[in-house]
């Protein structure tokens, strides 16, 4: 029985494409997400600590994601008006 190829750096197969079947488009780790839902497994610790709090486990997730994602924004907010800052002289004489 003959090994299948390694995988390349990109995680592909090192057999020509046109031998391959597609790979499957979802991330790693058994995570799909698409614009909308964000899918992933509730684990005993999530469980319990939505239950400690009062919360369905998909109200705590969206809780953090939430959480997550504001304090992602204010980071970017703050390099943004260094950047600014920093090259105030180039943006005004691109007008901008």
């Amino acid at each position: 029985m003959a090994l299948p190829p390694p995988p390349t750096r990109d995680g592909g197969s090192a057999t020509p494409a046109e031998n391959r079947s597609p790979r499957p488009s979802a991330p790693a780790y058994g995570r799909r997400v698409n614009r909308d839902t964000v899918t992933l497994p509730v684990t005993p610790d999530l469980a319990d600590l939505a239950d400690a709090r009062g919360l369905g486990a998909d109200e705590l997730a969206a809780e953090a994601v939430r959480r997550y994602v504001d304090g992602e924004a204010t980071r970017v907010r703050i390099q943004a008006m260094r950047l600014a800052k920093r090259h105030q002289r180039l943006l005004e004489r691109l007008g901008a």
